[in-house]
């Protein structure tokens, strides 16, 4: 993993260079090496905040300066193996990865990291410090399950079989129309296809598929499509929305209708735990009526 100086230098280097990672000829979805590398760097950080706060509580009144002799010589050991850990990925520049991230997924990496130098800067029992730290942690999980939900080939999140997912789906052209649909999360992309059809009256009898790249442009190895269509491609019906490991506001795209081109743009609005008295899918709410399924 390259050691960076300054984040905020790294932020200024990649608004500069947009297209860093075509310069060096990256062609990749497959961001397998960058999430593991992640992975380690949030263990790391967790390790670290755990030994702090073991020194914190043993020594009170331990000055700055103590407290970071005592903390690195806890860490040294435990830091040591996962250096050594991080040689397999010696040939994988984890700064070049980011930047192959699509939708300047990359720049929010620095960004946290710039947020990071900031709160390292205050002072050992600044009272919010702890508190900004786990809020780091947990952006950076939640990071994680983005990258992986666009990784291929697909890295499955561990699905929660008690919660479910609320999605609001919009008409592309007419956002202020939409539908908001609540699956659980072991229900799959073909029942939300299903749930979606049946709340604006269409008739369910075309092809559709899901892209979750949040791109309308048939890129297979983003693409769910339906079962009649499958010729070895990834299919709705196999794809539980589990497991994705969506977070909230994540976006994708839905296409029904090959002929008529249907859009629609769906996004993840919130979570929630399964109520067994509540039949799923379920449609919550609705705003607007939908346009025509045919234009006559």
């Amino acid at each position: 993993m390259v050691k960076l100086n300054s984040a905020k230098e790294v932020l200024k280097l990649y608004d500069a260079n947009l297209d860093l990672a075509r310069c060096f000829g990256i062609r990749t979805k497959d961001f397998t090496k960058l999430i593991e590398q992640l992975e380690i760097f949030i263990d790391r950080m967790i390790l670290s905040r755990k030994v702090s706060e073991e020194v914190k509580q043993e020594f009170p009144d331990i000055s700055d300066e103590d407290f970071i002799l005592e903390a690195g010589k806890r860490l040294v050991p435990v830091l040591n193996q996962i250096q050594k850990n991080m040689k397999k990925y010696a040939d994988y520049d984890f700064d070049l990865l980011l930047f192959s991230l699509p939708e300047n997924k990359g720049r929010r990496f620095f960004e946290l990291m710039a947020e990071l130098e900031d709160i390292e800067k205050l002072p050992l029992r600044h009272p919010d410090k702890r508190k900004k730290i786990d809020r780091i942690i947990e952006s950076l999980k939640k990071y994680v399950l983005e990258i992986k939900a666009i990784s291929m080939p697909f890295i499955p999140a561990n699905i929660d079989p008690g919660q479910t997912i609320i999605f609001k789906v919009k008409f592309y052209y007419q956002k202020r129309v939409w539908r908001k649909i609540e699956l659980k999360s072991t229900n799959t992309l073909k029942d939300l296809h299903d749930s979606i059809q049946e709340s604006i009256g269409w008739c369910n009898d075309h092809l559709y598929s899901f892209f979750m790249d949040n791109k309308f442009k048939g890129d297979f190895d983003a693409e769910y499509t339906c079962p009649h269509e499958s010729e070895g491609r990834k299919t709705a019906d196999k794809a539980k929305v589990g497991l994705f490991g969506f977070s909230r506001g994540q976006k994708f795209a839905y296409l029904f209708d090959f002929g008529d081109m249907h859009k629609f743009e769906i996004e993840v609005v919130g979570f929630d735990s399964i109520d067994k008295n509540k039949r799923y899918p379920s449609i919550l709410g609705s705003h607007g009526d939908a346009p025509k399924q045919y234009g006559y």
